[in-house]
């Protein structure tokens, strides 16, 4: 037979197979220790919450706990956000507006979130430039360009936009001549950088070859 017992503080109720569940009002809120089934629903002037369980109205919640996070669609599938498993606790800050087309969201490393858009430029031929450009993935502009190279002489070149500083990481590549194969003076000769500044870098091709050829470059640092 079921029954219940008044405290001070709680009420314990047992079933008929001796489950107890209890109510407690401490630090002036009730606790309740057992699933609550409510057929009709739950009404307050802040959260309202239909008989199937739906969350109908929310005035205002300042934290809400919950394990996942479940979207469906109007009409069918369903996405679903949830935290690792073994995450930390961390805040993530979403913008204040909506991004442009194609942007996408970067983290500050303290959580606090933003658009950011990938840029992108080429250009074409100018003097000894065969193309170059660059692509601007977040705060890292990857740097790349072609150079016709006539000379022994060391040749600067123009990077298409600035770096913040002259840390930051040049390959280069010489493009050998028309039907050359190993053994020919055109393969593997050394191409050094002679310097580098925040948007432009200098190169030196071995003297041992004084005809003309193309030299491949690519540059990786920060904005």
């Amino acid at each position: 037979m079921a029954s219940s017992k008044l405290n001070q503080t709680n009420l314990t109720f047992t079933d008929s197979s001796s489950n107890t569940g209890t109510l407690n009002f401490t630090s002036n809120k009730f606790d309740i220790d057992k699933p609550v089934l409510i057929s009709n629903g739950v009404a307050s002037t802040q959260l309202s919450v239909g008989s199937s369980g739906q969350v109908k109205d929310v005035s205002s919640v300042d934290t809400l706990d919950i394990d996942n996070l479940n979207f469906r669609g109007s009409t069918s599938g369903e996405i679903i956000l949830q935290a690792n498993p073994t995450t930390t606790i961390h805040t993530l800050t979403l913008p204040d507006s909506q991004g442009t087309a194609g942007s996408y969201l970067i983290n500050d490393g303290s959580g606090e979130l933003s658009w950011s858009d990938f840029n992108e430029n080429h250009y074409g031929e100018s003097g000894d430039r065969r193309y170059a450009g660059y692509i601007d993935i977040g705060e890292t502009p990857i740097q790349y360009g072609m150079e016709r190279c006539t000379t022994d002489n060391p040749q600067t070149v123009n990077l298409p936009a600035s770096f913040s500083n002259t840390s930051y990481t040049i390959q280069l590549t010489m493009e050998p001549k028309d039907g050359a194969g190993p053994g020919d003076p055109s393969i593997g000769l050394p191409v050094r950088i002679r310097s580098m500044g925040t948007n432009t870098f200098e190169f030196d091709r071995d003297n041992d070859l004084d005809e003309t050829t193309l030299i491949h470059w690519m540059a990786i640092g920060k904005v």
